[in-house]
This record gives structure tokens, C-alpha cells and sequence, in this order.
């Protein structure tokens, strides 16, 4: 949306066809925009694009944006719960089986939300990939700019600033717009401790380490996941 209005073709302003589709490396497929630069294989649509770019990527800005792990599984669920009858269509169509909201009949309750956490890796469209995977891999920095979606019209409109560029974010918490509505109640259990119970937590530490790592865990900080919400 900001993309188009000032001109730039960024993210869902390519044109890209839906159809195309990545193998992973566990048999799973996934749509060519979830991605990781680093599994792109050169039958993808954008192979050819990102492989031209690939040995100047520090001299190209690049940028993307990020949210905390703990608040963008509630997100995940949540979508799951209101796009089943699209991720029946895709899974079937393609012969598998990973989301949760496919394999059983999700619920808004904490159980049922705990029950989601239990996916492949690259499974559900590649929803449930750590973010930065995105971000950097062996070394190689895909993205340079990390802005995290909880203060994005400023450091969006920030960096814009220092690259000399006249896009602008106006004011706003831009969580609300990447935010299911279907399971809103399961806000009222945040924060983490009281809705991802000890194993939970476990798995969500080890599936997205990186993430942790990267980004901090706001579950042991003074920053309560409420201030962040889904």
C-alpha cells in the first residue's frame, strides 16, 4: 500500500503468480513469497532475480519487518482459524496435511492454541519458519533493516529519512491491520506464562531460537507481551 502510493514495487506489489510454489527441503511445499533466499532453486520464478542480486547484497538497502515470536503465534492461530477453508484448498490441492486448523477442528480455547505449536518446520505454507530466516543466513545478510512492526512508522519513516526517500508511515499501531480477529479472547490470557503452559514455552524456545536470539524474549524482560498484541 505505502509501496504503490510513492512508486516502489515492494512485497505484494510484485507480480508474482500464486501458483508458484517451492519444494522444501522436507517434501513440504511452500508459495515462492515465504520463502528463505537461501532455498530458492533455480526453477523458482525468482531465482534468476535474487541470484543476480546475491553477491551485491550489502551494497543494496533492504528492509523488512518483525514481531515478537510469543504474540505472532496467537496471529498465527488466529489466521488458521479464519482461513481453514483456504489452507483445506491449498493442502489439498498439494496433497498434505501441516496446519493444525487443517488436520482438526480448532478451537478458541488455550488447549487448542498449544495444540497448533505441533507442525513441521516447513509446513503450513512455511508460516511457522523462524523470521530470521529472512533476515540472515550463513553469513549473508538478506535483510539490513530490521524494523519491528510495535514502533514501525517511526523507525520506517526514520530510515526512509536517512536513505534520502520520500515514503512516509503516518502515525498508528500497524499491529491492529496484521491481527485476527477470530480468537481475540486469548489476549485476555497474556501474558506468556499464563497461556503458553512449561512445555509449550519449551518448544516455542527451540523451534524459534533464532528468533529469540535475534530479537529478544520479551517473556523475560520487562516489556509484558500485552504492550505487543496480536
Amino acid at each position: 500500500m505505502i509501496g504503490s502510493r510513492y512508486g516502489y514495487h515492494w512485497g505484494a506489489d510484485r507480480v508474482v503468480p500464486w501458483s508458484i510454489l517451492q519444494t522444501m527441503p522436507d517434501g513440504y511445499v511452500c508459495s515462492v513469497w515465504h520463502t528463505p533466499p537461501p532455498l530458492l532453486t533455480p526453477d523458482n520464478i525468482v531465482y534468476s532475480e535474487f541470484s543476480a542480486s546475491y553477491p551485491h547484497l550489502t551494497h543494496v538497502e533492504t528492509f523488512c519487518v518483525v514481531r515478537d515470536p510469543w504474540v505472532r503465534m496467537i496471529s498465527e492461530f488466529t489466521w488458521q482459524l479464519e482461513n481453514r477453508d483456504w489452507l483445506r484448498r491449498f493442502e489439498g490441492q498439494h496433497r498434505q496435511k501441516s496446519c493444525v486448523g487443517v488436520r482438526m477442528p480448532l478451537l478458541c480455547n488455550r488447549d487448542d492454541f498449544k495444540e497448533s505449536l505441533r507442525a513441521p518446520r516447513y509446513s503450513c505454507d512455511c508460516h511457522l519458519l523462524p523470521q530470521w530466516a529472512f533476515v540472515e543466513d550463513g553469513g549473508v545478510t538478506f535483510c539490513k533493516h530490521v524494523l519491528p512492526i510495535e514502533n514501525l512508522s517511526a523507525s520506517f519513516n526514520d530510515l526512509m529519512e536517512s536513505l534520502g526517500e520520500i515514503a512516509r508511515l503516518p502515525p498508528g499501531n500497524w499491529w491492529k491491520y496484521n491481527r485476527g480477529k477470530a480468537c481475540a479472547s486469548l489476549l485476555k490470557f497474556l501474558p506468556t506464562d499464563e497461556l503458553y503452559n512449561e512445555t509449550a514455552q519449551q518448544a516455542m524456545r527451540e523451534h524459534f531460537a533464532l528468533d529469540f536470539l535475534h530479537l529478544g524474549d520479551s517473556s523475560r524482560s520487562s516489556v509484558k507481551a500485552q504492550a505487543m498484541p496480536a
